[in-house]
């Protein structure tokens, strides 16, 4: 729901995702982190499908075919990292 608020940008994604888990701000810093965790996943997905495929099939909720499978599986990876 987020990514798709964001209309797919991945910055305030980002910042949203964290600051509704800390109920603060990231810093750059922090940011980068983050934005670099998310494309390195994303990297990864892209280049095995597959994998994304199976990463999404786990868990209650189906995923959003409007949700490129890569990102969404990088954004998961991510929201389990914080």
């Amino acid at each position: 729901k987020i990514y798709q608020k964001n209309n797919g940008q991945i910055r305030p994604t980002i910042i949203e995702m964290f600051s509704n888990l800390t109920s603060r701000i990231p810093t750059e810093k922090e940011l980068k982190v983050m934005e670099e965790l998310y494309r390195e996943q994303r990297d990864e997905f892209l280049k095995d499908p597959e994998s994304a495929k199976k990463y999404l099939a786990v868990g209650d909720s189906p995923h959003n075919k409007k949700i490129p499978q890569e990102n969404a599986a990088a954004l998961s990876v991510l929201g389990s990292a914080l």
